[in-house]
């Protein structure tokens, strides 16, 4: 029969890249694989057609530029100016397509999160804490189905996204700083929770982590919000360290109080930023900056003696090499106290 004579048909496959030049040559290589067993289509910006030529001329492209992906924040974030008409001529094209599969060409270090930790998660506890990505599509819905977290947050507030624990002679407060920075009443929860947690614990050290900084590293982006609410409670039990994320670099405060840089971390909180993935932002310096890196991807460890009461907090690159140590000695602080005359 003439139909036994035809090829078989190939799967149809769409592929996402809606972000960077960039993201699309990376994702090249895994585009011409898919071709070879799939009938592929690539939804990405327009000049996905001027590479289709010379890098995959198998694969069809449909051009989209994805107002999500704009630079500024009103393009990105203001939908009332959305081409919501294209955008739905898009989709009904897309659902007439009768694609069988549909993956994200742009690789993300979040994709293989687990799988690379597998045989260290087995044994070492892992404390999260919801960053603004978790907070896309319809809320951090995969986040509070993937952990299963200490349920002693403030009324009101999932406890999956706030909550505390102790480990030896440390407490650990994870707070959500979007909720924060969206509501001023849930940061202002936050804080007067994290105001009776503190007062209740018997910890020698106190740490408290959550996404966006109170002192910012991004050269345009503040959080004021967060200084306001609570900055107070962290200069009340003096919290040791604050660590925090989403500004894509590496900062180390000067330890601050009431919003001023103080002489040492016996008088004020040093507070971190770090960034472990590839996507990095510019950095200003300011007045609290003690230690500023940009473009380097980090990680940090914290060894606490305890006896000796005495912390060596340090910051790595990831061929392990140290760019960032700070030690706080609370035994010697406690013998000069002790020392002093009366």
């Amino acid at each position: 029969m003439v139909r036994d004579l035809l090829p078989p048909l190939k799967p149809k496959l769409l592929i996402l890249e809606l972000w960077g030049l960039g993201d699309l040559v990376i994702a090249s290589p895994f585009i011409r694989a898919a071709a070879e067993k799939y009938a592929v289509t690539v939804l990405a910006k327009p000049f996905a057609l001027e590479m289709r030529a010379r890098f995959w001329p198998a694969v069809e492209v449909t051009p989209f530029t994805a107002p999500w992906t704009a630079f500024r924040f009103r393009d990105k974030y203001g939908f009332w100016l959305w081409p919501w008409p294209g955008m739905l001529r898009l989709r009904r094209a897309l659902r007439a397509g009768n694609f069988d599969f549909g993956v994200s060409g742009r690789w993300d270090p979040r994709d293989h999160f687990f799988l690379r930790a597998a045989g260290v998660f087995d044994s070492i506890p892992l404390a999260p804490c919801a960053g603004n990505h978790e907070y896309l599509d319809k809320g951090p819905m995969i986040y509070r189905g993937t952990f299963d977290l200490p349920a002693n947050g403030p009324d009101g507030i999932d406890p999956n996204l706030v909550y505390a624990f102790e480990y030896s002679d440390a407490f650990v407060a994870v707070l959500d700083s979007n909720l924060g920075i969206y509501d001023s009443r849930l940061a202002r929860a936050q804080a007067d929770w994290l105001d009776r947690a503190l007062t209740r614990t018997r910890a020698t050290w106190k740490f408290v982590t959550f996404h966006h900084p109170v002192y910012a590293s991004h050269v345009s982006r503040e959080n004021p919000e967060l200084a306001v609410a609570w900055g107070p409670v962290f200069d009340k039990h003096h919290v040791d360290m604050v660590l925090q994320g989403h500004d894509h670099a590496y900062l180390r405060t000067r330890p601050m109080l009431d919003g001023k840089p103080v002489s040492s971390a016996a008088e004020g909180t040093v507070y971190v930023v770090s960034v472990s993935g590839e996507k990095f932002y510019e950095q200003d310096p300011r007045n609290y900056t003690e230690k500023g890196i940009t473009n380097l991807p980090t990680y940090q460890t914290i060894d606490i003696k305890v006896n000796e009461k005495r912390l060596i907090y340090r910051a790595f690159d990831r061929e392990g090499h140290e760019v960032d140590s700070l030690v706080i000695d609370k035994a010697a602080r406690v013998e000069q106290i002790a020392r002093s005359p009366n």
